[in-house]
């Protein structure tokens, strides 16, 4: 039930917005002659209904969690460019709620899926469209929306350390989502990739 109330929460809320305003600041466009915002996620354009709201991955099946991501992006995007300067999640305001769980639903997934098999991230990170960065054993980062960047990094294991694996967000995104949207799109981060894993 919950999730069903933020489903339709984001969902009204992105309606009630001004959806020229929200295309400028978000990076994305209306189409020409159309009710339709078009916005790049994960390097695959999705369109977004302006009418009823409703999100079309086009290419791609996008979950709820997914949706809600985008809603929240688009809602609260404020045109601020990425600066290159990268955060940890702990460093996010209001973040300390869900440190615990952000280690368990994504750094402990990633190190233990692709702590052995950096070929396995490679393929896994160029099927969420990363670009390849010197970050870790292996690292890449990722173009979750047109001004919101986040970089993973994994550690392989090796006979001193066990594997590891690390999330880092270009600081724009602090204005842009709060703590608990960033630990969410951190998870289906971790999500996807363990998945193209396994696929």
């Amino acid at each position: 039930m919950c999730h069903l109330n933020a489903y339709e929460d984001y969902k009204r809320r992105f309606l009630a917005g001004d959806s020229t305003v929200i295309a400028q600041q978000s990076g994305g466009k209306i189409a020409h002659g159309t009710n339709y915002l078009l916005i790049s996620y994960f390097n695959q354009e999705v369109k977004v209904d302006l009418v009823t709201g409703e999100i079309d991955g086009k290419e791609t099946l996008l979950s709820d969690t997914d949706k809600i991501i985008i809603w929240s992006y688009l809602i609260n995007a404020k045109g601020l460019e990425p600066v290159g300067k990268w955060v940890g999640f702990a460093e996010m305001p209001g973040a300390q709620n869900h440190q615990q769980m952000f280690k368990r639903n994504t750094t402990e997934p990633l190190a233990q899926t692709f702590g052995a098999d950096a070929e396995g991230f490679a393929r896994a990170a160029a099927a969420l469209g990363g670009q390849k960065v010197k970050l870790g054993d292996s690292g890449y980062v990722f173009q979750v929306f047109p001004k919101v960047l986040v970089a993973v990094s994994i550690y392989l294991d090796d006979e001193e350390f066990p594997a590891n694996a690390n999330l880092i967000f270009d600081v724009a995104i602090i204005e842009q989502l709060d703590a608990p949207n960033i630990y969410t799109l951190s998870t289906e981060i971790a999500r996807k990739l363990c998945g193209f894993s396994c696929g």
